[in-house]
């Protein structure tokens, strides 16, 4: 197996590591759009095999939308990975798209997974999301090396990221921790574990959460204004 990527991951794996329900129709219908179309992973989702959920948080409602099609272009490269695994065809070269979420964007003075807990007040999280991040890492060491999987990895870290700094981080003042947990379990950790948990990728709840603590560290995300 190349090593050529694995440089900048073990380094990573050393580091101490809701809207509100008045959305619009078309804001709403945009946002879903966004969630099925970033990197380039669009698919025609069968309107008629659609389940529309609402769960109530607080004074505030989360809206989601569970596409049941089995022709999704998720599936298409999970089916690639797999062959390619078979085939063991492997690549040297990282994708911009994933690339960029390697790199530490140092913005707000708390470097670091742990410092970020910290000033969010969540210090006591720090050992199990230190072995979950671990675990995210551990993925991308494994599969980083095929091309299919890197385009599955970079959309659904484009999509994590999305979603927590568009419909999470507006409401970090507004809400209770537990608040907070729940809308990232609805928009990020359970679509993520949904499409991929049964696949080569094996993505449960720990190895989806590890994925935020995981942007956390690098900066990407942040639970504290």
């Amino acid at each position: 197996m190349s090593k050529a990527l694995v440089p900048w991951l073990t380094k990573a794996s050393r580091a101490s590591a809701v809207t509100k329900s008045a959305t619009s129709p078309s804001e709403q219908a945009e946002k879903n759009e966004h969630q099925l179309s970033v990197s380039g992973l669009t698919s025609e989702a069968n309107q008629s095999g659609s389940n529309v959920g609402r769960d109530q948080i607080g004074n505030y409602s989360v809206t989601h939308n569970h596409v049941t099609s089995t022709q999704s272009n998720i599936d298409t490269f999970l089916a690639k990975l797999q062959a390619e695994m078979e085939s063991n065809l492997q690549t040297v070269e990282l994708i911009n798209r994933l690339q960029r979420f390697t790199q530490v964007k140092p913005y707000d003075g708390a470097i670091g997974l742990e410092a970020k807990l910290k000033v969010a007040g969540r210090e006591y999280e720090f050992d199990n999301a230190l072995e979950m991040k671990e675990l995210f890492v551990k993925l991308l060491e494994r599969f980083s090396h095929y091309a299919s999987a890197q385009e599955i990895l970079a959309y659904l870290l484009a999509r994590a990221e999305y979603g927590f700094n568009q419909f999470v981080y507006p409401e970090i003042s507004e809400l209770r921790k537990i608040e907070i947990n729940r809308i990232v379990d609805e928009r990020i950790i359970a679509p993520t574990v949904e499409e991929c948990s049964a696949s080569v990728l094996s993505i449960d709840h720990s190895v989806a959460m590890g994925m935020i603590y995981w942007l956390a560290d690098k900066c990407h995300v942040r639970w504290h204004s």
